[in-house]
């Protein structure tokens, strides 16, 4: 598949992300696929009080924040309070951090390192099973 065909068209994206490197990585391939990166946060604090500040399509969580796995805690309370599909991005291998994260609610979880297309895959199917949610509980 070429970059070319790649689009994310326009979606409005949400960075929770504590290492720098990997924010500059992230705003660099998003951008490259026609994405808009609307809040950069650093932390579990910083992400809840700037959640309601600009709109979001989706949010990108790093699991890790610091010491502590507050990305699952903020993948909950997103997708419960804010109807905001998130997705993972985490270096854990580690089983009981996939099923937290599948219990919290995350749409989908990317291993860093990342592949431009397994995030933009990521992206796309968090965004197509988030409308086929909204759709379903709008005709019920």
């Amino acid at each position: 598949m070429e970059a070319g065909e790649l689009n994310l068209d326009g979606l409005k994206i949400m960075l929770i992300e504590d290492e720098q490197l990997t924010v500059d990585l992230l705003k660099m391939v998003l951008r490259k696929l026609g994405a808009e990166v609307t809040i950069v946060a650093k932390s579990e604090v910083e992400a809840r009080s700037t959640i309601e500040s600009k709109e979001v399509d989706v949010a990108i969580v790093d699991v890790y924040l610091g010491f502590n796995k507050d990305g699952i805690a903020i993948a909950k309370d997103f997708y419960e309070n804010y109807n905001i599909p998130c997705i993972s991005l985490t270096t854990s291998r580690d089983l009981s951090v996939v099923n937290s994260l599948i219990d919290a609610g995350i749409y989908s979880i990317v291993q860093k390192p990342f592949l431009e297309l397994d995030l933009y895959i990521a992206i796309k199917i968090a965004i197509n099973k988030h409308r086929q949610l909204l759709k379903s509980k709008s005709q019920s």
